[in-house]
């Protein structure tokens, strides 16, 4: 019946996201934190951000190391004025914060928070940077 199916399910989700989603999470956080090539690195996170579909937010034990991992290469992309990485990084770390079930877990969206914010002034110069790159086609398309 309807009552035994999610209750198997709701049971199921925590066994699904311990025994198989936080290793491929950490083994896609090792491949990101050892790589150096940008292009093998976008692919890496557009594959994180096709499972975080999968994954709740639920202890920041779990989101921590994840998040620590998404900031410190924004900032890297950033320096290294790798804009694709940038852009998917930061799709990522919106997608914890405004993913459905986050209103369950004010406490871990705060936490999480707490260490995005600081990159508002990096994003600036980011899009600044986007725009300067836009002024600079629009003048080139006038001629």
């Amino acid at each position: 019946t309807t009552e035994i199916y999610t209750l198997s399910l709701h049971d199921a989700l925590p066994i699904l996201r311990n025994r198989f989603l936080l290793p491929v999470f950490s083994w896609l956080i090792n491949i990101l934190q050892l790589q150096q090539n940008p292009e093998l690195m976008k692919e890496t996170l557009r594959a994180m951000k096709a499972w975080m579909k999968m994954f709740c937010l639920c202890e920041w034990s779990q989101v921590n190391p994840l998040v620590t991992c998404l900031v410190n290469l924004f900032s890297k992309a950033l320096m290294e004025v790798e804009d694709g990485l940038c852009e998917l990084t930061l799709e990522i770390l919106t997608g914890l914060i405004t993913d459905p079930s986050t209103y369950q877990y004010p406490s871990l969206i705060l936490m999480i928070l707490d260490k995005i914010l600081p990159l508002q002034q990096k994003l600036d110069t980011v899009l600044d940077r986007h725009d300067k790159v836009g002024n600079i086609l629009g003048q080139a398309f006038k001629k």
